[in-house]
């Protein structure tokens, strides 16, 4: 997981504390999980809420270790997940006797992990995150009776009971009927089967929700006749890729001059918000032509001229987002073949850019995408 800090208590935590050391109970309700970036102003003693909560988890369990200390146990699952998030922020939940539930303690990381959507990963980890109790008294958390993901010590307990595997036939039973009338029962094979590698990418052209590229690991995409095609790949800030589009189309992907083919990232248009310039040399026959322009776009322009093999290098960092490249011009028309330079820059270092993105063509095309990690 990323490198989170120790759990800082916030003025509602320290509040509740306090009740506690009186008598009050401390009752522990849930986790809470994130992707809000904190930024230098933020202080996590004044928050009431995590600043962008993706998901909540239940407690497992719940041991005073003595010292002052609780540790509470959650299973960190993306079951049900329905977009996957970088997490940045965990927080601690409990009851108040006067405000209800509040947020405890949070604790957060600067380097954050990805957490993909269900389908394409399955994530299941067993997660300890410890808290100040001081000297309270009664201290409880409401325990889920449906998280069984078991640890090394909860099988080495479970193999000292007589009654040790009756449970487990039980619950396999259980899962097994559960499963059998889902209608997703073998979603998770045909997920599987959708990610099988070709080559040496893994081929992400069915996928429904974004996978997180390992540095040097590659995704191909195939577009068949399409106008658009989301690369379903997650991105975080400091990181980089080659992309790679092959035209299958006769004489290229068509179009004309002014057709760009473009990027969109967070699959989303930003109006005006993407500056562009490119140099290009065209031949015909003997005669050569030079030039250049500038372009602003609502999302990166990977070339001016919709009909192109290109070669971009894209780069995903909070102060710089760009993506330059080089196409081979299949003609506008025909008679003039190229080569073309473009360099495009988001100029916004607020929006963070977590999903690689959807490239779109002026008019059906049909293409080879790959797109490798660089860092």
């Amino acid at each position: 997981m990323a490198n989170f800090g120790g759990t800082i208590l916030t003025t509602r935590g320290r509040n509740l504390l306090a009740k506690a050391l009186t008598g009050t109970q401390l009752q522990f309700t849930r986790i809470g999980l994130g992707d809000g970036v904190w930024d230098a102003n933020t202080n996590p003693e004044t928050l009431t809420a995590l600043v962008s909560e993706k998901l909540s988890l239940q407690i497992q369990s719940l041991q005073i270790a003595g010292d002052g200390t609780a540790r509470l146990r959650f299973v960190l699952t993306n079951q049900g997940l329905q977009q996957g998030f970088f997490l940045r922020e965990i927080g601690i939940f409990a009851r108040d006797p006067d405000l209800g539930e509040i947020l405890y303690a949070v604790t957060y990381a600067s380097n954050p992990d990805f957490i993909p959507a269900a389908g394409l990963v399955s994530v299941e980890n067993v997660v300890d995150i410890y808290t100040v109790v001081s000297n309270a008294q009664n201290i409880t958390a409401v325990i889920s009776d449906t998280v069984i993901l078991a640890t090394k010590q909860d099988i080495q307990a479970h193999n000292s009971d007589s009654t040790a595997h009756a449970d487990i036939r039980d619950r396999i039973t259980q899962k097994i009927l559960a499963h059998n009338t889902s209608p997703r029962a073998h979603q998770d094979i045909r997920d599987l089967l959708a990610r099988s590698m070709i080559g040496s990418g893994i081929d992400l052209t069915n996928a429904t929700s974004d996978y997180f590229l390992q540095v040097g690991e590659k995704a191909i995409i195939r577009v068949n006749n399409e106008t658009s095609k989301p690369l379903r790949i997650a991105t975080q800030s400091e990181t980089a890729y080659r992309l790679i589009v092959l035209p299958l189309n006769t004489g290229g992907t068509s179009g004309t001059t002014g057709s760009a083919i473009l990027l969109y990232p967070n699959n989303t248009t930003y109006s005006n918000a993407f500056y562009s310039a490119h140099w290009h040399v065209f031949l015909a026959g003997t005669n050569v032509t030079v030039g250049q322009a500038y372009y602003i776009y609502p999302a990166f322009g990977l070339t001016h001229i919709g009909l192109a093999h290109i070669v971009a290098d894209i780069v995903n960092t909070t102060q710089y987002k760009s993506v330059i490249s080089h196409a081979n011009l299949y003609g506008t028309p025909t008679e003039f073949p190229g080569l073309l330079l473009h360099y495009c820059n988001w100029r916004d270092t607020t929006t963070p850019w977590t999903s690689l993105g959807t490239i779109a063509w002026p008019q059906p095309s049909s293409a080879i995408i790959i797109v490798e990690r660089i860092y």
